[in-house]
């Protein structure tokens, strides 16, 4: 008599396929979110196949190989959490929510093994015990009174310093951490099996997962978790270096990440008419400037100096359909209201326009760039946006624009070209906080939102 890998039941040793669970037949099913059976976790256990998924994890048949008896092995695998695999590991999208659960129940259970970015224990030992509560003695009505009107004090005074501290401590932490882990996210795809079509390898890899043909398979995983992520954008020298979303309007991700959580920090994303298979005529990226740390678009503000431009000029830009270099060539500030401007605004985030009217448009940009940067532009090329607000007056954008380099153009650029506008072109707003006259009141609007 042998034991069956998957179910450990006896059966006969000339059988091919177990009796009890079809082991090594066409009808055995096994969870595809699970171990393959046979996995040997911390030396000790060995794991068959999966018999339950609760809220805390994947259930398997494993063999105990120190008291040589079959147990019920949990892995943390929780449904509560976007979490997905890769191999053997367990990716997690809110690494310090599970790191922190991870150490609770690897505390609490003695028989308990971490391994694969997750842990491992034996539910009969996996106990939590509840503390009773405490009998409340009855109070008079003034002490009652006195009590609630301490903690009220104090429930005020923790949310104040809670807010602060979230504000300007948690909240930038969090961004930071999963800025990295997006970033490790990137371009992790490892095509095995080079018989079959990479895409083909990915969608075996990604049951379940949709993906797009003809996508770009470094965004492999973090489409699986995510299907809004539509690309990335980079600035080496400078802090951006981003993932960038695409949803059906332009307010999803002004206050949510890339996971759907709430966050002051947003996420930078693809203005929703740009389209990415092919690149629009503009295609823009908007990012906040928050103005106590500077964090996600915040860098753009450097490049008022024309050193920043000098220093830093070719902005990267990765889709799920190709990968993108540009040569920045003006930086200018812009109102995003009419009557911010005597009625008019410059109509900078436009996605598509004719030949004759991009040409329209470069004359404007010309006139309110803060310098040249020496990169030419015709009106046949094709450029990025990077857009934020900034605060030289209420609601103002700074506008970084960039050319897409051409077929065997070089990245190089020419500081010795590089000449500051004395005199640019700035939205009334602009001269009513400054205090100044605005030279170009009477000039002609081109290229305007009437």
């Amino acid at each position: 008599m042998k034991r069956c890998l998957a179910c450990y039941k006896k059966c006969e040793d000339s059988v091919t396929s177990c009796p009890h669970c079809g082991y090594g037949s066409e009808n055995f099913t096994h969870n595809p979110s699970a171990l393959p059976i046979g996995t040997v976790i911390g030396e000790r256990f060995v794991t068959g196949k999966s018999v339950e998924t609760d809220n805390c994890g994947i259930v398997y048949i494993a063999l105990d190989k120190n008291s040589k008896k079959i147990c019920r092995l949990t892995e943390y695998f929780p449904k509560n959490n976007v979490v997905s695999r890769k191999g053997n590991t367990v990716v997690f999208s809110d690494i310090p929510t599970a790191d922190a659960r991870i150490d609770e129940i690897c505390k609490s259970n003695p028989d308990s093994v971490r391994e694969n970015g997750t842990c491992y224990y034996l539910p009969a030992v996996n106990t939590v015990v509840i503390p009773e509560e405490k009998k409340q003695n009855k109070k008079s009505l003034r002490n009652v009174f006195r009590a609630v009107s301490y903690t009220a004090s104090i429930i005020c005074l923790i949310l104040s310093v809670g807010y602060l501290l979230n504000y300007y401590v948690i909240e930038p932490w969090r961004h930071n951490k999963q800025t990295q882990n997006l970033s490790d996210m990137l371009e992790t795809t490892a095509i095995s099996n080079t018989d079959i079509d990479p895409l083909e390898q990915v969608r075996k890899d990604y049951p379940g997962v949709d993906f797009p043909d003809g996508m770009n398979l470094a965004f492999a995983l973090l489409y699986s978790q995510n299907p809004e992520i539509a690309g990335w954008v980079r600035i080496n020298g400078t802090d951006i270096d981003f993932a960038v979303m695409q949803s059906e309007d332009n307010n999803k991700y002004l206050k949510t990440d890339f996971f759907g959580k709430s966050t002051n920090y947003g996420q930078p994303y693809f203005d929703y008419r740009n389209a990415l298979r092919t690149l629009d005529r503009n295609t823009i990226i908007h990012g906040h400037n928050m103005r106590h740390d500077d964090k996600i678009f915040g860098t753009l503000e450097k490049y008022r100096n024309p050193q920043a431009f000098i220093d830093a000029p070719i902005i990267e830009m990765k889709t799920l359909y190709g990968n993108y270099t540009f040569k920045i060539y003006a930086v200018f500030i812009v109102n995003s209201s009419l009557e911010q401007d005597n009625g008019k605004r410059f109509y900078y985030n436009f996605t598509q326009a004719a030949d004759d009217d991009f040409q329209k448009y470069l004359t404007e940009l010309d006139k309110r760039k803060l310098y040249t940067t020496g990169v030419d532009i015709t009106k046949y090329d094709k450029i990025i946006t990077l857009s934020t607000c900034c605060y030289d007056f209420y609601d103002a954008r700074l506008a970084v624009v960039g050319r897409l380099i051409r077929e065997g153009e070089s990245t190089e650029i020419d500081p010795s070209l590089v000449t500051v506008n004395e005199n640019p072109k700035f939205p009334q707003a602009y001269y009513d906080a400054t205090k100044t006259v605005n030279p170009y009141k009477n000039d002609e609007h081109v290229f305007m939102v009437p």
